[in-house]
C-alpha cells in the first residue's frame, strides 16, 4: 500500500532569516580568525574559541530558524535535551576545523581530516537537531538525498577551511570584500545542507508529534535569532576594537563572557517560556501536572512492586484572603507586586524538594511528596501563616493579609490526580468558610457531606429521576457595546440534604458511573424546553450545549439530539453544540463525521476551553465550528501580563482570521474586559457581568437592564464546566 506523506512548505521570511544568519555567522567567524595571525599563544586561542563559538551557534541557530519557517500542518515541538545537544555538536566541529585553519601550514591531508570532521559535526548537529521531532508513525528517511546533504556538508567544510586559512594573508579594503564573497558562498553551502536534509524526512500522513508539549513557537525562534545576533554581534564589535595586542585580548575577554552570558540568559528564557508563570516566576500549571502525574506514577509503581513504603503525595491549595480588595483599590500594579512577594514567601515556607506553583489569579499549590506528608505538609502550611504574619508593603504602607489552606493527600483521600485537586480544593474552602487564615486538611464531612463516590453515584442516579438537577444561567455581552449577547447554562444538584452539590464533584462521578449520557440528556432537553419557552414569550434563544466526549462516542448520539428536537419543537438552527478542545483532538477522525452531521442538520458548532488542549490549524479550517471560547485560565491575567496579553490577542486574530466568533470566560474585572475589548474579543461573560442566576432571576436582570429581547441564548453542559466557577455558585448557595 501506497503511504502518503505530509507536505510541508516553508515561510519565505524564515528562508531569507536563516540564510543572511549563515552569512552573518561565516563574515564574523571569518574576521576572528584573522586575528589569530602574529598574536600570542593566549590570543590565538581566545579569537579560536570566539570563532568556533560564533560559526558553530550560527550554523545551530540558521536550523532552527528555517526549522521554525517549515510548516507540516500540524502541532511540533522539540526536545530540549536534544536541541541543546546539536548546539553543542555544532560548536565542537567547528572548534576542530578551525583549529586546523589557524595552523601556520595546512598540508592536504590536514584540510581533508578538517573538513570530514566539520561534516560529520555539521551533518549530526543537523540530524540530532531533526532527531528532536519525536513523530509516530515515525519518519522515514530517503538514503539518496541524506548522503547528498553530507557531501554537501563536506564541500561547505572544505570551502570554510579554505577561506579561514588563506584570509588570514589578506589585509586592507581587499580582504573585506573577499570575506564578504567568502561569507556568502559560505550562506549559502550551509543552507544547502539544510534543505537538501529537509527534503530527505518524510513524515507520514497521519503522523502526530510527540514532542508537540516542548519548545516551539514564535518564542524560540525570538531567542534563538537574539542568541546568535548577540553572540555574532558581540564578537565583530570586539574584533574591530581590537587595535592593540593587550587591549584586543581585554576586548575579547570581554565579549565571550558577554556571549556566554547571553547564551545563559536566552536558555533561561526558553525555560521561563515553557516551564515557569510570567509574573512570579513560579513554575506554571504544565509543570505542577506534569510532577504530580510523575509523583503518583512512582507510588504507583513501588506499591505494584511490592515494596515496602509509606510514601505519600501530598497537595497544599493555598488561597489568599481579600486579594480582591487591595487589587481593586491599590491597583493592578501594586497587586501583581503583592503575587511576587506571595510567592517568595511561599518558596521560604515550603522545603527545597516541594514544587510550589501558581494556579491562577491569587491560587497556589504546593507539592509535597515522601513518607510523612501530612506532618510535612502540616509543617510548610504553618509556615505559610506564619509567613502571611508579616504585613505586606505596599505602595508606601503596610499591608496586612491571611490566607486558607487546605490539604489532601495521595492514596489516602484520593486514588487520582484530578480527585486529588478537587479535595485540596474543597479542604481550602472548608478553611475559607471559618473565616479564613486557617489551615484545613481534608475531611469526607467537608462541604457536600460524605464524597463517598460509590454513595454519590446511586444518589445521582436518584437525582436524575427525582428531578433534584436545574440550571442556572450566566449572561454573556457584546465586549464592543455591552449589550446581552446571550446566556451560559450550567448544571446544578440541589441535593435534599447536602444542598448545592459541586458539579466538580458530581459531574467526574457521572463520568466514571456511565450516568454522563443520562446526565447530558437530561440537560439537552431541559436547556430547548427553556429555548422554545424564551421564543415563545419573544425571547429568541440560540442554545449551545457543552457535549460530553462520552456522548461524542455514543454512536446513537445523532439520533438522540434529532429526537429531542423534534421532542420539543425546537429550530435546530436555534441549537449550538460546544465540545472541548482536548476531546476534539482525541479522536478527529470519528468527532469530525459526527461534527458534519450535525452542521448538516443546521445545528451550530463551538470549541469550548479553547488553548488547553493540542488541535492544530488543520483541525480549525476542517470542522465546521463557528466559535472559539477562551479558556478562563487565559484571561486570569490579561490586564496585567504581556504575555498573558499577547497569547490572548494571537488566539483571537487567529479566529478572526478564519471567520470565527470568539468568546471570553471569567472576565472578573473591568480592567479585563477592556483589555478584552481592544484585543478584539467579541464576547465577554464571568461575575463581572453577573452571576448564574435561574431563568425567572435572569428576566428580571434583563429587565433591569432593559435589555431587549431577542439576544442569542448560550447554554453549556456539564462535562466542561469551570470547577472553580462551580464550587463560587456552590458556596454561595450554602451563604
Amino acid at each position: 500500500m501506497k503511504v502518503a506523506y505530509l507536505s510541508g512548505e516553508y515561510h519565505g521570511a524564515s528562508i531569507v532569516a536563516a540564510y543572511l544568519i549563515a552569512v552573518f555567522a561565516s563574515f564574523v567567524s571569518f574576521g576572528l580568525t584573522q586575528r589569530v595571525a602574529g598574536r600570542g599563544l593566549r590570543a590565538q586561542r581566545l579569537w579560536w574559541a570566539a570563532g568556533s563559538l560564533v560559526f558553530g551557534t550560527g550554523v545551530w541557530s540558521m536550523h532552527f530558524i528555517a526549522m521554525l519557517g517549515f510548516d507540516l500542518g500540524i502541532p511540533v515541538g522539540y526536545r530540549e535535551g536534544r536541541t541543546l545537544l546539536s548546539w553543542v555538536v555544532a560548536v565542537a566541529a567547528a572548534t576542530v576545523g578551525l583549529g586546523i585553519a589557524r595552523r601556520t601550514v595546512m598540508t592536504p591531508g590536514a584540510h581533508l581530516l578538517g573538513s570530514v570532521v566539520m561534516a560529520a559535526g555539521i551533518s549530526a548537529m543537523h540530524y540530532i537537531g531533526m532527531s528532536a521531532l519525536e513523530f509516530h508513525p515515525g519518519v522515514v528517511w530517503l538514503p539518496g538525498r541524506v548522503v547528498a546533504s553530507v557531501l554537501i556538508a563536506l564541500v561547505a567544510s572544505a570551502i570554510a577551511l579554505h577561506f579561514c586559512f588563506n584570509l588570514k594573508r589578506i589585509r586592507g579594503p581587499r580582504a573585506q570584500r573577499a570575506k564578504l564573497a567568502a561569507s556568502l558562498i559560505m550562506g549559502a553551502a550551509i543552507c544547502g545542507l539544510h534543505y537538501v536534509g529537509m527534503s530527505a524526512m518524510q513524515v507520514p500522513m497521519l503522523a502526530i508529534c510527540l514532542s508537540a508539549d516542548g519548545l516551539g513557537g514564535h518564542p524560540l525562534s525570538v531567542i534563538v535569532a537574539t542568541c546568535a545576533t548577540l553572540i555574532m554581534g558581540s564578537a565583530l564589535l570586539s574584533s574591530h576594537e581590537a587595535d592593540e595586542s593587550s587591549r584586543r585580548e581585554r576586548a575579547l575577554n570581554v565579549s565571550l563572557t558577554r556571549a556566554n552570558d547571553d547564551l545563559r540568559s536566552a536558555h533561561a528564557a526558553l525555560e521561563l517560556v515553557a516551564f515557569a508563570d510570567p509574573l512570579t516566576g513560579l513554575p506554571n500549571r504544565a509543570v505542577f501536572h506534569d510532577r504530580m502525574a510523575h509523583a503518583i506514577a512512582r507510588i504507583g509503581e513501588r506499591a505494584r512492586a511490592g515494596t515496602p513504603a509509606d510514601d505519600e503525595l501530598g497537595l497544599l491549595h493555598v488561597d489568599v484572603d481579600g486579594f480582591k480588595a487591595v487589587n481593586d483599590s491599590l491597583g493592578h500594579e501594586a497587586g501583581d507586586v503583592l503575587l511576587r512577594e506571595i510567592a517568595a514567601r511561599l518558596r521560604q515556607a515550603a522545603r527545597q524538594a516541594d514544587t510550589v506553583s501558581r494556579m491562577a489569579g491569587d491560587q497556589f499549590v504546593i507539592l509535597v511528596e515522601g513518607p510523612q506528608a501530612a506532618l510535612h505538609g502540616l509543617q510548610v502550611a504553618r509556615g505559610v501563616l506564619s509567613a502571611f504574619g508579616r504585613p505586606f508593603r505596599l505602595t508606601g504602607q503596610d499591608t496586612t493579609l491571611s490566607c486558607s489552606i487546605g490539604l489532601a493527600l495521595f492514596p489516602g483521600d484520593a486514588d487520582r490526580a484530578d480527585r486529588l485537586v478537587a479535595l485540596a480544593d474543597t479542604a481550602m474552602r472548608a478553611a475559607k468558610a471559618v473565616g479564613g487564615s486557617s489551615f484545613r486538611r481534608y475531611d469526607p464531612g467537608m462541604g457536600s457531606g460524605s464524597l463517598d463516590p460509590l454513595l454519590l453515584g446511586q444518589e445521582l442516579r436518584l437525582a436524575l429521576a427525582r428531578g433534584e438537577l436545574l440550571l442556572h444561567y450566566q449572561p454573556k455581552v457584546c465586549a464592543r457595546t455591552g449589550r446581552l449577547h446571550g446566556v451560559e447554562a450550567l448544571v446544578r444538584w440541589q441535593h435534599p440534604e447536602r444542598g448545592l452539590v459541586s458539579p466538580g464533584l458530581f459531574v467526574p462521578v457521572a463520568e466514571r458511573f456511565g450516568l454522563i449520557g443520562a446526565l447530558g440528556h437530561w440537560v439537552l432537553e431541559e436547556a430547548c424546553r427553556q429555548a422554545v419557552a424564551w421564543r415563545e414569550a419573544g425571547i429568541a434563544c440560540r442554545v449551545a450545549v457543552n457535549v460530553s466526549p462520552q456522548q461524542f462516542r455514543n454512536p446513537a448520539m445523532l439520533s438522540e439530539v434529532a429526537e429531542v428536537i423534534a421532542r420539543s419543537g425546537m429550530d435546530p438552527a436555534d441549537l449550538v453544540c460546544e465540545i472541548t478542545e482536548t476531546a476534539l483532538v482525541e479522536s478527529i477522525g470519528s468527532t469530525q463525521r459526527l461534527l458534519d452531521a450535525l452542521r448538516a442538520m443546521g445545528i451550530g458548532l463551538s470549541i469550548d476551553d479553547f488553548g488547553t488542549g493540542y488541535s492544530s490549524l488543520a483541525h480549525l479550517r476542517a470542522i465546521p465550528v463557528q466559535q472559539l471560547k477562551i479558556d478562563k485560565s487565559f484571561v486570569d491575567d490579561i490586564a496585567t501580563s504581556t504575555d498573558a496579553r499577547a497569547l490572548v490577542e494571537g488566539i483571537i486574530q487567529l479566529a478572526h482570521a478564519l471567520r470565527l466568533e470568539v468568546v471570553a470566560e471569567g472576565v472578573e474585572t473591568e480592567a479585563q474586559w477592556r483589555t478584552l475589548q481592544r484585543a478584539g474579543c467579541d464576547v465577554v461573560q464571568g461575575y463581572h457581568i453577573g452571576r448564574p442566576m435561574p431563568a425567572d432571576e435572569l428576566r428580571r436582570w434583563m429587565a433591569q437592564r432593559r435589555v431587549a429581547p431577542g439576544a442569542a441564548v448560550t447554554a453549556a453542559l456539564p462535562a466542561a464546566e469551570a470547577e472553580a466557577e462551580a464550587d463560587r455558585q456552590a458556596a454561595a448557595a450554602r451563604r
